[in-house]
């Protein structure tokens, strides 16, 4: 298992001395992604992710912008707001800027925390195996789907059920409709038909609790 404070603390250190700099904004970031109303959106996705990149580092061009913008990209998180994306790019801006980072690093790291938005395919590589992996969870096996999807109600606990069930079959519908859900080749073998049963078992449920 990796050690997110050491991924953070070797990657911060190719740019800044200063490590109590280093080391106050990791405590930043693990406060807010252990905060009591996340179940998803944890260090825990973020280590996922992390061991995705790792292991496929050599389909990655910038991995530094990459890693960043996984530790930033869900940094900014309200369930019932539609700017997370937007406000969590700025706060890595801010952040990275203050670890002197440069500019085209912070650059690459908006693009692809602003991507997460609309998960749509680009022309940056880089940038669809990053919504490849913050997506991956939808092609695990049933057991962890389902959980997952456990944790993305509880999130959103503040719908009703008949709101969530609404909403979320409109969004889960909308991921069916594009010809593929992951972009790059690698993702889209590996995960895509799981993923696609998984989201249809998920869509008879909700509509199952919805006539209830």
């Amino acid at each position: 298992m990796i050690i997110l404070k050491q991924i953070w603390e070797d990657l911060s250190s190719n740019y800044c001395a200063d490590n109590n700099l280093v080391n106050e904004l990791w405590e930043e970031i693990e406060q807010l992604y252990s905060s009591l109303s996340r179940f998803y959106h944890t260090l825990e996705h973020i280590e996922y992710m992390a061991e995705m990149a790792l292991e496929n580092k050599e389909l990655i061009s910038n991995m530094d912008a990459f890693l960043f913008s996984i530790f930033y990209h869900d940094i900014i998180y309200n369930a019932k707001r539609t700017d997370n994306e937007d406000k969590s790019a700025i706060l890595a801006s801010k952040h990275l800027s203050k670890l002197n980072v440069p500019e085209e690093i912070i650059s690459k790291c908006q693009e692809y925390i602003i991507a997460t938005k609309r998960h749509k395919a680009c022309s940056c590589s880089d940038t669809n195996m990053f919504l490849d992996m913050d997506l991956a969870i939808l092609g695990e096996s049933q057991l962890v789907y389902n959980r997952y999807s456990l944790f993305i109600r509880q999130e959103y606990s503040c719908y009703s059920d008949i709101q969530y069930n609404c909403r979320r079959i409109i969004l889960l519908q909308r991921l069916l409709s594009r010809k593929r859900i992951f972009k790059t080749d690698l993702f889209f073998n590996l995960y895509e038909q799981q993923a696609r049963n998984n989201i249809n078992k998920e869509i008879t449920f909700l509509e199952n609790s919805i006539k209830k």
